[in-house]
């Protein structure tokens, strides 16, 4: 498969996937990054949605690498309560169903941009320092942030 393809996620896939988003949140769960409410949440979300796309953050744009920019470094299974926070085109605009495009800054972590909350629906790899235009099913259609090492 080539880099950013679209993958479709099987049912038993999907488990795993959204299993990883809803435990991310608890401590010691192996492959997952802690969520905002983990042991390590506040050091997680510390300089995530300050609009800069930082080493570790994986980045979504309201347009192709321009405009506003929201910045995760962490698993966030609903985006439908995310503004983007950078300036430009689309700043304070919701980060569901509105990005265009998207860079991983993570040396180590693959980050999984889904349609669905929860990591349901079609899904594209983003992998560590990869850039992906967001076309298609996917363009202005994500709805979760998935991280797996």
């Amino acid at each position: 498969m080539r880099p950013g393809a679209m993958i479709r996620i099987g049912v038993a896939l999907a488990g795993v996937v959204a299993g990883l988003a809803a435990a991310a949140p608890a401590a010691g769960v192996p492959g997952a990054r802690p969520g905002p409410g983990g042991a390590a949440g506040a050091a997680a979300v510390a300089g995530d949605l300050d609009g800069r796309c930082d080493p570790g953050d994986l980045c979504l744009w309201h347009g192709v690498f321009e405009g506003s920019v929201a910045d995760f470094s962490y698993i966030d299974g609903d985006l439908n309560d995310n503004v983007f926070p950078g300036p430009g085109a689309g700043q304070n605009t919701f980060v569901a169903n509105n990005s265009e495009s998207a860079h991983n800054y993570d040396s180590s972590w693959t980050a999984f941009l889904c349609t669905g909350t929860n990591g349901r629906g079609t899904c594209v790899v983003v992998r560590p320092n990869q850039s992906v235009l967001l076309t298609g099913d996917m363009l202005d259609n994500v709805e979760s942030i998935l991280w797996s090492i």
